[in-house]
């Protein structure tokens, strides 16, 4: 008889089930056994973030003993949230699940998480029949510069023999089946994984997926030798993973992604490396119920259908879809009460894309969650390699952080069914319209790239400069624009050593040049050592020569100079004419301009406003905050520090990210009370209330808050009127007489009548300031004016 278990997962004490749409912490997540198979589900909050130690594996969670893997680790990347006002934005966890029954997580200093979703955790247990092998394919993964050959491929930096993907022995690829629904696992040994696609392996033919999956493959971090290192289930990255109907198993890198700070996903042109891993992918052999698209998703699907009748020419080389002969492949496949979904939905492009708060698709009756699940699946680019999809307790699909390039995978989305009660339906308040109350706000820049995205050409020339050459570069800029540009280049590192190593010639040829340099740049005009490489043979001796070049460092030049026209020769393209540099050079300028909004820093510049514009500020390098090593210092006790963890926890349930915020801190997003230096604090006496005692507990302690109120549609005219006058403007003072402000230009101080009832004439220019007023707002019949008078003179204005 096939085991049916559910129970609530055993958190730690720092740890709580939050509900993501009542932002509450009383549903704590659920793990399921289905016969062999596994589910987890549900969401969870810290309560306590600076006790959960970077850097080191967390202890989150137990699992039961009956809901535990038998031989390997389950390595899972959990979408992961900031803070509980934030949306998710590509950001993932390391987790895992052990042969122990410890959940557990590790993450760095800049990704201390807030929310963690942990829907989507899917394995099988234990195994009724032995696993299925998946033969590797063995072939030798060679780019063209390994192809070369050794002797031209060390010229161009490619050393080394030529990497294999190769199973790993402790953990060998493997298929398990759970019913109608087979589950991959097992590791590949460290290989690199570039932009081009590598096939991995091919399923047997009887058991193979009705349709083409496509999945967000984690790439864990290669072993490390050091006690002390990051664990082997840390995830290092996401690859992205494709399961034909053939059975053919592909897979493909693409660009570097990295978390920072702030939170933001940003962009890095670096392949990855790292151990492949198989766990937590999965297919079904049945053929499933169609996924039903929503309104607006079904008229954009008509667009495309009718776009693509008249024309026969089809360019889509990011998806691949030259073996699709459908716009729409999702299908629901219900196994008892587990529901799995696979497939993806396409639509047109050219006009407005979908409105994140409306639903994309909807599940058939009977395929509803018991919650509201939140998962990872497959984006559609480099910029947005994994894509948050949510479904609610409706049925109902969701893209709440907005999809923009036409295509929604759902591979991935599994979960168990809610108990159906007497067969009726629940209905949503409002069908055409989410529930969820956060507010996803997709015009915040969350993906920054850092590789130039969009500006590719300006990348390569960056990344091809020397320090040298880039000062240069900086001074020219400088010149005609009298004033210094601001050129942050992120993550992007220029060639040599700033202060060694400046033309990145190596240190033995820097010391060449250091010491002849005067005489070369007085006998010949020479200011760069690269010049030397670049004048004919005789004219080389006849440098040496005139400069007294000793023997030693001559015979250096000389081969340097051989190995320099070699690599040249291997690297030289042909075409290079002088109309095609020049229209290369102006392509790099224009996208200097775009990259670094020159146009924004010329209008600044202007104003004597020289501070960076927000287009740019993210490609400075970023401050880590060291407040959390300071306020340990002050509270010395555990109920001072718990109350703080409280207090804290307070703030950042109401931070928010877009414009509705009330207040906002002028620490910015360093402020140790926010990661997004914004708060809405709704207009209710308890949140009030409770604000004010938090404020009013942290300033005896030396923990001060900078909070400033956001202006509201309704405020005070306030306006200030300073009086320049000299110091003998009352003529001559009597001996220890001091000097007064003449505050009766702009008001008469009030009087008091004998029943000491304020009144007395403020003065000819009150009178007036206030007919002013009155005519801007007729509509007002009473105004009360507050006037403050200044404490003396300015002393700077003597």
């Amino acid at each position: 008889m096939a085991l049916h278990f559910d129970a609530q997962l055993s958190l730690r004490k720092e740890w709580a089930g939050f509900d993501l749409m009542r932002l509450s912490t009383d549903k704590k997540p659920v793990q399921y056994r289905r016969g062999n198979l596994v589910i987890v589900s549900g969401c969870i909050t810290t309560t306590s973030p600076m006790l959960n130690q970077a850097g080191w594996p967390v202890w989150i969670a137990g699992m039961d003993p009956r809901c535990v893997p038998d031989e390997w680790d389950v390595p899972f990347l959990a979408p992961t949230s900031m803070s509980r006002f934030e949306g998710i934005y590509q950001c993932g966890t390391s987790a895992a699940v052990q042969r122990d029954g410890s959940l557990k997580i590790f993450f760095s200093k800049l990704t201390n998480p807030m929310v963690l979703h942990l829907s989507g955790i899917c394995f099988s247990s234990c195994h009724d029949h032995d696993p299925i092998p998946l033969e590797i394919a063995q072939y030798r993964m060679q780019d063209w510069s390994q192809q070369l050959g050794p002797k031209n491929g060390k010229l161009l930096g490619v050393d080394g023999p030529a990497k294999t993907l190769e199973p790993n022995e402790y953990n060998p690829p493997g298929l398990v089946r759970c019913g109608n629904i087979f589950c991959l696992h097992g590791e590949l040994k460290t290989a690199t994984f570039g932009p081009m696609p590598h096939f991995v392996a091919t399923l047997p033919e009887d058991l193979r997926p009705r349709r083409e999956l496509r999945w967000n493959a984690a790439l864990l971090a290669p072993p490390s030798s050091d006690p002390n290192g990051p664990p082997d289930f840390k995830v290092e990255c996401s690859v992205a993973l494709t399961i034909k109907q053939n059975g053919t198993i592909s897979v493909q890198g693409g660009r570097q992604h990295m978390i920072d700070q702030k939170g933001n996903m940003r962009v890095l042109q670096q392949n990855k490396k790292g151990r492949l891993c198989l766990n937590g992918i999965r297919f079904s052999l049945a053929e499933g119920v169609p996924v039903e698209p929503a309104p607006q998703i079904a008229s954009l699907i008509a667009q495309k259908s009718a776009l693509k009748s008249k024309s026969k020419i089809k360019i889509d080389y990011l998806i691949d879809e030259q073996d699709t002969s459908t716009e729409k492949t999702a299908v629901c496949i219900k196994q008892g009460d587990v529901v799995m979904l696979e497939g993806f939905l396409s639509w047109s492009t050219g006009s407005r894309p979908p409105n994140a708060k409306q639903p994309m698709a909807f599940l058939p009756h009977g395929c509803w969650p018991q919650r509201r699940e939140v998962f990872f699946t497959r984006g559609g680019s480099d910029l947005e390699e994994r894509r948050r999809v949510d479904v609610d307790v409706y049925g109902r699909i969701f893209c709440p952080e907005g999809t923009l390039d036409g295509r929604l995978e759902l591979t991935g989305v599994i979960f168990v069914t809610a108990v159906d009660h007497a067969g009726i339906p629940p209905v949503p308040p409002d069908a055409d319209w989410d529930e969820l109350k956060l507010q996803y706000h997709r015009h915040v820049v969350n993906v920054v790239s850092t590789s130039f995205d969009g500006h590719e050409t300006l990348e390569q020339f960056v990344r091809r400069s020397n320090h040298h050459e880039w000062s240069l570069v900086q001074y020219d800029f400088g010149r005609h624009a009298s004033r210094k540009m601001l050129l942050p280049l992120g993550q992007v590192m220029l060639r040599g050593q700033a202060k060694w190593d400046i033309m990145n010639i190596g240190l033995e040829h820097e010391r060449l040049w250091r010491e002849h340099r005067n005489s070369l740049a007085d006998k010949f005009g020479i200011t760069c050592f690269h010049t030397l490489l670049h004048v004919s043979d005789d004219m080389f001796e006849n440098i040496v020569n005139a400069v007294k070049m000793p023997e030693r460092d001559a015979s250096n030049l000389r081969d340097y100079r051989k190995v320099a026209r070699r690599n040249w020769a291997a690297k030289r393209q042909p075409g290079m004419t002088f109309s095609k540099l020049q229209s290369l050079a102006t392509e790099i300028v224009d996208q200097m301009f775009q990259h670094w909004d020159f146009k924004a820093q010329l209008q600044g510049a202007l104003q004597n406003d020289f501070r960076a514009p927000s287009t740019i500020e993210h490609l400075f390098p970023q401050r880590h905050p060291r407040e959390d090593y300071r306020i340990k210092k002050k509270l010395n006790n555990q109920e001072d520090m718990a109350k703080f963890e409280a207090i804290r926890q307070f703030f950042y349930l109401y931070e928010t990210t877009g414009c509705n915020m009330t207040h906002c801190s002028l620490m910015g997003s360093s402020d140790i009370f926010t990661t997004t230096g914004k708060w809405y604090f709704p207009d209710a006496t308890d949140v009030q209330k409770q604000l004010f005692e938090n404020i009013a507990w942290l300033f005896p302690r030396h923990i001060y808050l900078y909070i400033s109120e956001r202006q509201t549609l309704r405020f005070p005219f306030i306006e200030d009127l300073d009086v320049q006058a000299s110091n003998s403007w009352q003529g001559m003072l009597a001996p220890g007489q001091k000097a007064k402000p003449p505050d009766e230009l702009i008001m008469a101080p009030p009087e008091r009548d004998a029943q000491r009832n304020v009144c007395g004439d403020p003065g000819p220019l009150m009178r007036k300031r206030a007919e002013a007023i009155h005519m801007i707002y007729p509509h007002l019949e009473f105004l009360e004016v507050l006037v403050y008078s200044a404490s003396g003179y300015n002393k700077g204005k003597d």
